[in-house]
């Protein structure tokens, strides 16, 4: 309500989120809010860098340079979430440049490595409100909910994985001194010979395949956490155009699908998956 009214909140956290007793949530202490257009009232200097700092997002950080706008409440709610289901915070460190500076630049822990319980669902839509761009980010907390409902209710959601052309952008950010010359390799690899790449690609996807494969004997890994593992896999190939790929690990999630109702979503999921392929001409 206080978005539709044009207020942002800038002070999103656990701390300031109660719950009444009909299970409701409330916001609290609003003293850090200010109208989205810039233009209202605010108790708070303009440009100040204002917040608590584990839940404050990138563009707060660099509050002097950017003007804020729903997203950065979006954000701290995502920061608040991913501490609720993993029961810890996405960054610390131990001087607040060195958090801001992770805030900027760093990758949050993969939820599901702390809690392998979270849905890859879940996980997608919790990366989409923490997106460092805000552009990629929810646009506001009611798309975000909408999201979250769909999640419970084992519908599709609308946010997707993020594409590999993305990922190696964010790592060339983080490591400009390696980017250049493995990029440079990897420019080299492209004048291989098509049967070369095709090799190179296969060995790869075996290797991976096996890692799991053994990781998961190793772990007594259940059904359907590798039922979640592969329908994950196949987000990520979709998402990368690898049709044939993905369709491969959506046929192993339905391969191993009982009659739980938890393996049931998935292999729904899967399906759902294998018609994207075909409305894509995939075979």
């Amino acid at each position: 309500q206080a978005h539709e009214s044009g207020l942002i909140h800038r002070d999103m956290k656990p701390g300031n989120i109660m719950v009444t007793r009909g299970g409701d949530p409330v916001v609290l202490d609003f003293g850090l809010a200010r109208d989205e257009d810039g233009t209202g009232a605010s108790i708070t200097q303009t440009g100040a860098l204002m917040g608590t700092p584990a839940y404050m997002s990138p563009e707060q950080i660099a509050a002097q340079r950017i003007r804020l706008d729903r997203r950065t409440d979006v954000y701290s709610l995502g920061v608040t979430l991913y501490e609720a289901l993993t029961l810890r915070l996405p960054f610390s460190a131990s001087s607040r440049d060195s958090l801001y500076q992770k805030i900027l630049v760093s990758e949050p822990e993969n939820p599901r490595k702390h809690n392998p319980a979270i849905p890859m669902d879940l996980k997608v839509v919790l990366d989409k409100a923490m997106e460092k761009d805000r552009d990629r980010r929810y646009p506001t907390a009611l798309e975000f909910a909408e999201d979250l409902r769909r999640v419970r209710e084992d519908e599709p959601v609308k946010a997707r994985p993020v594409g590999t052309a993305t990922r190696i952008r964010r790592w060339a950010r983080r490591n400009p001194g390696v980017a250049v010359p493995t990029l440079g390799f990897a420019a080299l690899l492209v004048g291989l010979p098509p049967a070369a790449l095709y090799f190179l690609e296969k060995a790869r996807e075996s290797a991976r395949n096996e890692v799991q494969r053994d990781q998961g004997d190793r772990a007594g890994t259940s059904g359907a956490a590798r039922m979640r593992n592969y329908l994950g896999n196949a987000y990520d190939l979709l998402d990368a155009g690898k049709l044939a790929q993905a369709r491969e690990q959506a046929e192993r999630v339905i391969a191993l699908a009982g009659d739980d109702p938890e393996q049931t979503a998935l292999k729904k999921k899967a399906e759902l998956i294998l018609q994207e392929i075909k409305n894509r001409g995939g075979n």
